[in-house]
């Protein structure tokens, strides 16, 4: 077995920065599930092919056909996801709607009477369709027709021209959808780079993650260092630990068109959160602030304090002294604040910003290196 100390500080620093990207990967879908970034997203991505202001917001209307607006959680909720097969009806069923007309009668009581007149009942008589299929296909024709020129009726026309019958253009529609999503995950994936990054200097910050100090106290520590290892070992071996291994092994960064997500809902994102929290207390990682307990009061309220206003007096006491207290420890941790200190904080949001599934590929190389080589550790 190749038991190099390097090695050795690497596998470590990897499993904490996996374990980080677990954690801050967490976080960001908790937040952006409350922002509906993804929905949101998923709207733009749509709004930027179907916005068309020589004619109507193609998107809006698709977004209330109620194969859309079904997926809702509430009014206020845009989905997340729209299948192929869903868009591609939302899209057929709205361009056929525009091409329809209305004829207004009235009945012999008096009653005004409304009654829809599709292309297709226009032409009875004079063309036989052998089914719905084809006479969808032919109502879709007319209502793209009807649209003023733009791109989105060129791009419609474009579908058309290369389709035979109906199936063969729903095909089609369902082809560029998936293609198009596939682009549209990449735009969303590379935008929460950003926010994995953010929130990773954050918990830096927040919990004083100073690689380049872990890393020199990893390499001091033999203990600390076996530790680590022994976790990374039993990640890989189990492909998972304790939580869900699609949340340990699978794209934490999401996507906007497959629904089966990891993290998809709020019982895993916290189940995440609580996994990393538990295993940083447990190996008592070099990590977080130091605390000075001296700073702070440690006088309780008397119990012969009975009246109100001794009882506001000495919590406002209490209150001033913890004040205090703080400001002095933030005022301790601050001097030893130096520019590695930051260096550290900015290599471990980058580290984070990577996501948890390139970590976990990475410890898996480096434990296989260790396991096939023949020098031990002195």
């Amino acid at each position: 077995m190749l038991d190099l100390p390097i090695l050795n500080v690497a596998i470590a620093m990897v499993f904490i920065f996996f374990l980080l990207s677990i954690l801050t990967s967490g976080i960001v879908e908790i937040v952006t599930s409350i922002f509906q970034k993804r929905g949101k997203d998923l709207r733009w991505a749509i709004d930027e092919v179907f916005n068309d202001p020589r004619n109507k917001n193609w998107t809006e209307l698709m977004y209330e056909h109620p194969l859309i607006d079904g997926l809702k959680r509430t009014d206020d909720h845009l989905p997340s996801y729209i299948s192929s097969d869903v868009f591609t009806k939302a899209l057929i069923d709205v361009m056929i709607f525009e091409g329809k007309q209305i004829k207004i009668t009235s009945n012999p009581d008096g009653n005004i009477v409304y009654t829809e007149i599709y292309p297709s009942d226009n032409v009875a008589g004079e063309i036989t369709f052998k089914d719905n299929h084809e006479r969808t296909f032919y109502n879709f024709k007319k209502g793209v027709q009807t649209l003023g020129s733009s791109d989105v009726k060129a791009f419609l026309n474009n579908f058309i021209y290369k389709s035979k019958d109906f199936l063969e253009l729903k095909d089609h529609l369902e082809d560029w959808y998936n293609e198009y999503m596939d682009r549209a995950t990449g735009w969303y994936k590379r935008d929460l780079r950003k926010w994995l990054f953010f929130f990773g200097l954050l918990i830096a910050i927040v919990l004083n993650v100073d690689t380049i100090y872990i890393t020199g106290v990893i390499y001091r520590n033999k203990d600390l260092r076996t530790a680590l290892n022994y976790q990374a070992q039993q990640v890989i071996n189990s492909g998972g630990l304790k939580i869900n291994q699609d949340t340990l092994a699978g794209d934490s960064t999401g996507t906007l068109r497959d629904s089966a997500i990891y993290f998809s809902d709020m019982k895993r994102k916290m189940d995440s959160i609580a996994f990393v929290y538990n295993e940083i207390k447990e190996l008592n990682l070099p990590i977080g602030w130091k605390i000075d307990s001296a700073y702070f009061p440690h006088d309780t309220l008397s119990v012969k304090d009975t009246t109100v206003a001794l009882k506001i007096k000495t919590y406002w006491q209490q209150f001033r002294g913890c004040y205090s207290g703080i400001k002095k420890n933030i005022k301790m941790n601050a001097d030893k604040l130096g520019l590695l200190t930051f260096l550290g904080w900015i290599f471990t949001a980058i580290a984070v910003s990577l996501g948890a599934p390139f970590w976990f590929d990475t410890m898996k190389k480096f434990v296989n290196m260790r396991s096939t080589g023949n020098k031990t550790e002195t």
